[in-house]
């Protein structure tokens, strides 16, 4: 029987083989442009994108690429999350919006054993193309400002 609690997998990663693994693919991915990534602990990256910056993290199943989509949660909570419900069940491949510490996220997420180069960059394609798209159908309706991302493309800690 598998002790792992689902608390677990969300702990960091520990296994060197499997941070070596990301490391390298992170390294591959990025090559010349390696000045964009930060490492903050073994298991956490950082990754500066055009307008907002991308977490990767690994836990013990888990890798887990994160963004801010909205620093807060708006006024019109209600209908937020009535959007963010229809959102997520219309998508079909590995990402979700979620609330994190009163913040909206956009996350996509894949079992560390399925990564390899071609997962890797499925993910920050889906990321990549996904992020402006969210950002910009939840900006008009519940994030109305002059800059439409009420101010909250801030880099922040997932």
């Amino acid at each position: 029987m598998n002790d792992l609690n689902t608390q677990d997998a969300y702990e960091p990663a520990q296994d060197p083989e499997v941070l070596a693994k990301l490391e390298s693919l992170l390294s591959e991915r990025f090559g010349s442009e390696m000045h964009r990534i930060n490492q903050i602990k073994p298991h956490l990256w950082t990754i500066d994108q055009p307008g907002y910056k991308l977490f990767v993290m690994v836990t013990h199943l888990l890798v887990i690429f994160d963004a801010v989509l909205f620093a807060t949660v708006s006024d019109k909570k209600t209908e937020l999350f009535e959007e963010l419900l229809v959102l997520n069940a219309h998508q079909v491949r590995n990402s979700k919006l979620c609330l994190v510490q009163g913040q909206v996220h956009l996350r996509v997420i894949c079992e560390y054993r399925q990564v390899n180069a071609e997962v890797f960059e499925s993910c920050f394609q889906e990321f990549g193309d996904l992020f402006p798209v969210f950002h910009d159908q939840l900006s008009g309706p519940f994030y109305p400002d002059p800059q439409g991302d009420g101010g909250t493309l801030t880099p922040q800690n997932p």
